[in-house]
């Protein structure tokens, strides 16, 4: 099986059509694991980073929380591997902020990243992600400048229960 065709497998489905294989969780969820073991074979940058996409979006949006799960320890690896062989710095920077967003790693341990931890968190406030806004309001606690970001966030009567209870 090839990487693009593991990519496809680990999107959530745009067809619906029962004769597509992604539709099952337990086919994305073994794309996602596979991904993850891209680096032990010669892949192109190019491949690495629709990996890292498709891996990405499976981590932030597949309504099944196992194959978000295995999507986010698939990153998880790949940015160990990539940051042990001292690969392209744009790669790793895509990866650490998107673990970090996802609260799947610690930010203070991150210094190729050029934003610092508070403008990550800041940001993941404004994602279309229930778990990065909850992760990064609950992060934000240690900031005392985040305060008024957070009782904003407290004050929004539209925003999520979730993210209003961890603001609070």
């Amino acid at each position: 099986i090839t990487i693009t065709e593991l990519i496809n497998f680990v999107l959530i489905p745009t067809n619906t059509s029962s004769f597509n294989s992604a539709n099952d969780r337990y086919v994305r969820e073994t794309a996602a694991r596979q991904l993850g073991k891209i680096l032990e074979n010669k892949t192109s940058l190019s491949q690495r980073e629709q990996a890292v996409e498709a891996l990405v979006t499976a981590m932030r949006n597949d309504y099944i929380s196992n194959v978000r799960e295995t999507a986010a320890k698939a990153l998880q690896k790949i940015y160990t591997v990539i940051k042990s062989q001292d690969k392209p710095v744009e790669i790793i920077k895509e990866i650490q902020r998107n673990l970090i967003l996802a609260g799947k790693l610690n930010p203070e341990d991150s210094p190729e990243v050029n934003d610092t931890p508070f403008d990550i968190l800041i940001e993941g406030l404004s994602s279309t992600d229930l778990d990065t806004k909850v992760n990064s309001a609950q992060k934000l606690r240690q900031y005392p400048q985040a305060v008024e970001k957070l009782v904003k966030l407290l004050r929004n009567s539209r925003q999520e229960p979730d993210v209003r209870a961890t603001a609070a």
